[in-house]
């Protein structure tokens, strides 16, 4: 009985020896399973996601091609719309050059019409001097009365006295006359030498020099005598040059400058000191007036009889203050005017006009 117990005692030792190796290989199997269920599951995961990625390409490269397709389809109507255009602009332009040239040729003068254009013009120019002479005449007519409604009228006492008319005279040979401008009541020596004298000084102080001809460029002497003011105590000088190519100086007024009816009176007057310096049997006076000085002239008139000083008078109404200098001065390219031609001789066996008679220059009265 006592072997028996022995032998149960080795068996259930045995058994727990079984169960715990069981359960160990049990556990390792468990473990192995494990194992092998996370890599088939990263694996399943990784064939997922080659599988998307594949489809996303696809949906890409898809969405590319029909974008693609739509901006071929875009730019091929673009293409045919901008052919449109210029073919349409191109037909545009052919009918505006089209038009442009039977305008052209509208516009074209005949050769008729040309002729009766020119003699128009003619037509025009010529009643477009006579209209300026008219006005001339107008104006000096209008300046005359203006003097004469100004002339004091001799009492009716006086009108039994003689009366010397005007008597005009030629000045004494050789004589050369000195000019006084009476304007806006003040009377103004217009001494010609003593402005000759300052332009060729305005001239030679501008350092423009003649050419080879004798000729100056009258642009540069314009400007500086524009910048630089030379004058005499009653007249600015300014040239210019014309068509004719030949430099005149033109005279304008200084401010403040003349003497008046009051300052005329004074013995120490510019005028009068002016004419203490002329002599009688050299020199005779020449009065240019404008209506509104004839008092001034009168005045001025009064001390020149009392010195013995010839005299003479004109009334004026033009616009500058006087008529312009040429002291012999050419500007560049008067060399290169032609002459004016010949008188033209008359036929052979004509008779020559007869000659209107000379009157003398009775420039004093």
């Amino acid at each position: 009985m006592k072997k028996r117990k022995k032998q149960d005692g080795m068996s259930l030792d045995s058994l727990l020896d079984t169960m715990t190796t069981v359960v160990g290989i049990l556990i390792i199997l468990l473990i192995v399973l494990q194992v092998g269920a996370d890599k088939a599951v990263q694996h399943m995961v990784e064939m997922a996601k080659e599988d998307n990625a594949s489809q996303l390409q696809e949906i890409a490269l898809e969405q590319v091609r029909k974008d693609k397709a739509r901006v071929l389809k875009e730019r091929n109507e673009l293409q045919q719309k901008a052919t449109q255009k210029n073919k349409q602009a191109q037909q545009a332009l052919a009918v505006i050059t089209k038009l442009q040239k039977e305008v052209a040729a509208a516009k074209k003068p005949s050769p008729e019409l040309a002729e009766l254009e020119k003699e128009s013009k003619a037509v025009a120019a010529q009643a477009k001097a006579a209209a300026q002479k008219l006005n001339k005449e107008k104006a000096e007519l209008r300046s005359m009365q203006a003097l004469l409604s100004k002339t004091e009228k001799p009492p009716v006492s006086d009108m039994t006295k003689d009366v010397n008319l005007p008597d005009p005279k030629v000045p004494v040979k050789g004589a050369k006359p000195f000019y006084f401008l009476c304007r806006d009541g003040k009377i103004f020596a217009v001494d010609a030498d003593s402005l000759k004298n300052r332009a060729a000084a305005g001239i030679k102080a501008s350092k423009v020099a003649p050419n080879g001809e004798g000729e100056y460029d009258a642009k540069k002497l314009a400007a500086y005598f524009d910048k630089n003011v030379v004058a005499n105590p009653y007249f600015r000088l300014k040239p210019k040059s014309a068509g004719d190519k030949l430099i005149r100086f033109y005279l304008t007024r200084k401010e403040n400058s003349g003497e008046d009816l009051t300052a005329l009176a004074k013995p120490n007057s510019a005028y009068n000191k002016t004419l203490a310096t002329l002599d009688p049997a050299k020199r005779y006076l020449q009065f240019q007036v404008f209506s509104d000085s004839f008092e001034v002239y009168l005045a001025a008139r009064a001390e020149a009889t009392k010195r013995n000083l010839p005299a003479g008078w004109l009334p004026t109404g033009r616009t500058p203050d006087w008529n312009s200098f040429h002291w012999g001065h050419k500007d560049i390219g008067r060399s290169k005017i032609p002459p004016p031609p010949p008188p033209k001789q008359p036929p052979a066996g004509t008779k020559p006009k007869p000659t209107k008679p000379k009157f003398p220059n009775s420039v004093i009265d």
